[in-house]
């Protein structure tokens, strides 16, 4: 990239299957710092998945429940969790 005539590198953070497939991408504008707590959380979910074929909710921390990836799946976790 291109920063005021210079050439600049982005902070960014990749995760990428073992088939080479980009799983999770996150790549930061100069000013924006990234958050180590929620890349140590996105490889939990990973790993998770990886283990249990589980479909990680939104807001998931290691340890918490997560749901079947069906329409099944999603609306059992929903009436437990948002009733």
């Amino acid at each position: 990239m291109i920063f005021q005539g210079n050439p600049i590198a982005y902070r960014g953070t990749f995760f990428i299957d073992k088939e080479g497939i980009i799983r999770h991408t996150t790549v930061n504008d100069l000013p924006l710092g990234r958050n180590v707590d929620e890349v140590l959380r996105v490889i939990d979910m990973w790993h998770h998945v990886e283990q249990y074929g589980e479909v990680c909710p939104a807001n998931w921390k290691k340890g918490q429940e997560a749901m079947q990836g069906s329409r099944e799946g999603v609306l059992n976790y929903l009436k437990k969790y948002m009733a």
